[in-house]
Order: C-alpha cells, then structure tokens, then sequence
C-alpha cells in the first residue's frame, strides 16, 4: 500500500544554504611557483632582520599560542595501567588481590556466581 504513494520532492532555493556554491575563482587564491614561493620567503627573511624581537614581543604582550592550545585542547587524561600496586615501600601486591578482607566485595562476588549458576541451570 506504501509503495504505490509517490513521495513529493521540494525545489531546492538557490539562496539556501543546503546549495553547494562553487569556490571562487579570485586572483588571490591560487597556487604559487617555485620561483614565488622562493622570492617571498627572501622578502619574509629580510622583514625579520628589519624588525627586532623586542618590537615583535611588544605586539603580542606576553601571548603564548602553547597555553591558547591547552586552554582550547587539553591533553586526554592519562590511562593508568593495572600493574603492581605498593602498600609499602618496597612489597610488592597485585591489583586484583586487593581488599581480600572487605565483606562487601565477598557479598558481590557470591550474588554473581549464584546469578551464574541459576543461569546455567536454566540453560
């Protein structure tokens, strides 16, 4: 019944932003030549004699883009890794023998295998 239902398609307007618009074609995007690229990395290297580093920190004020960067992108947090822990200088215990002695880890530990086990019964 659904298939016989033709589905109405909308024009789509020229001034929506949905329209893909072509890039445009201006003289200042293009790519440069050898030889461009060459001359304005001289004229770069000749500006940077010009002005000194004193006259270039004074334009950014104590700007550091490094601290910009941690504000805007923080470093994921670090992942622990699951080796030995040290309760004591120098004694050595892994990680998964930890709180033998707490009656609430026990508690959890037989309500997952009697879980297991009426599961497996019911298999």
């Amino acid at each position: 019944m659904e298939k016989d239902i033709a589905m109405d398609v909308d024009e789509l307007d020229p001034e929506c932003s949905a329209a893909t618009l072509k890039r445009p074609s201006t003289p200042e995007i293009r790519v440069l030549s050898k030889e461009e690229q060459i001359k304005l990395r001289e004229s770069q290297k000749t500006l940077q004699k010009l002005i000194d580093n004193d006259e270039i920190e004074s334009y950014v004020k104590g700007w550091n883009p490094w601290e910009e960067k941690k504000i805007h992108f923080p470093a994921p947090p670090k992942k622990t890794l699951m080796k030995f822990k040290r309760n004591e200088p120098g004694k050595k215990q892994s990680s998964s023998s930890t709180n033998f002695s707490d009656p609430a880890k026990w508690k959890k530990v037989t309500d997952l295998l009697q879980m297991a086990s009426g599961l497996y019964q019911n298999v």
